[in-house]
């Protein structure tokens, strides 16, 4: 393990704090230094244009915008870069959380990167303990819970579908079966049922890092190991060329990033805030 990733909250308080109810959401804390700060807020997955988190965001949104009035800023969304939206209805049902921010970050002009390690990064490094039906279908699992949860279910396959061409054209993997029967033969086998007989409950199941009884338990450990280290490390390497962050990952991210970022960005001052409101 890299020194980033020894820093990083364990998997194992990590669960303990999860499975007893302990961990609050949204998890919000603050880095300073002079003329210089890091935003963290630590939400919740929802494409529900009514969530209550979302005027969280833009209450925080903006009084972030106004304490680093003149910084060099930059605002950091996880799962990668999504496109332009016409409004906050449409960022935040077609992107969530993230599509929110970076429609916020729009509107000011404030710049939007999404520090997610790339497709053969995370092989390269899988591949040292996992094979490559286990590596593709927790890559497959998470999107699969992910559009489930929140898109029309009679566009499920197609979006699957998609995905694995997409998965295809991203790895360097020659001679592979990126197709929908084969990640149904691997769900079987590892699962007993099929992918049409998953709902958005048993998919988190499957790929949650705090189920020891998920056959996925290792790669998902191992998955969130990689890119909980990776996007620590830009992190840190953007707010030590001096610029203010404003950050928003899901709540688990935050907790487990969070120990990493106050030791490597030390001497800068640390800070929780308390929510005020909680989902």
């Amino acid at each position: 393990m890299t020194r980033i990733g020894k820093l990083l909250l364990d998997h194992e308080t990590h669960s303990k704090l999860f499975l007893s109810g302990l961990l609050e959401c949204p998890h919000k804390f603050v880095i300073e230094a002079p003329r210089q700060g890091l935003f963290y807020y630590g939400g919740k997955h929802s494409a529900d244009s009514k969530h209550p988190q979302f005027l969280d965001i833009e209450s925080d949104w903006a009084d972030w915008m106004q304490k680093t009035h003149g910084q060099p800023r930059l605002t950091v969304v996880e799962g990668g870069l999504p496109p332009p939206y016409k409004n906050e209805v449409e960022a935040i049902q077609s992107g969530a959380e993230p599509g929110y921010v970076s429609y916020l970050a729009g509107q000011d002009c404030i710049k939007v990167i999404s520090p997610e390690p790339t497709r053969k990064h995370m092989d390269r490094q899988l591949l040292k303990h996992f094979d490559r039906d286990e590596i593709q279908f927790q890559y497959f699992a998470c999107v699969a819970w992910q559009y489930s949860a929140f898109y029309p279910k009679e566009k499920f396959r197609d979006y699957l579908q998609w995905y694995l061409d997409y998965c295809q054209r991203e790895s360097d993997w020659k001679n592979y079966d990126f197709s929908l029967d084969h990640m149904d033969d691997i769900c079987l086998k590892l699962t007993g049922k099929s992918i049409d007989k998953h709902i958005p409950s048993t998919w988190n199941e499957l790929i949650n890092p705090f189920n020891q009884k998920s056959p996925l338990v290792k790669i998902a450990r191992a998955d969130l190991d990689l890119r909980d280290t990776h996007v620590v490390k830009e992190l840190v390497k953007e707010f030590r060329r001096g610029r203010s962050l404003f950050i928003v990952f899901s709540y688990n991210h935050a907790y487990r990033q969070e120990p990493a970022l106050k030791k490597l960005l030390a001497p800068a001052r640390f800070k929780h805030i308390k929510p005020q409101v909680r989902f």
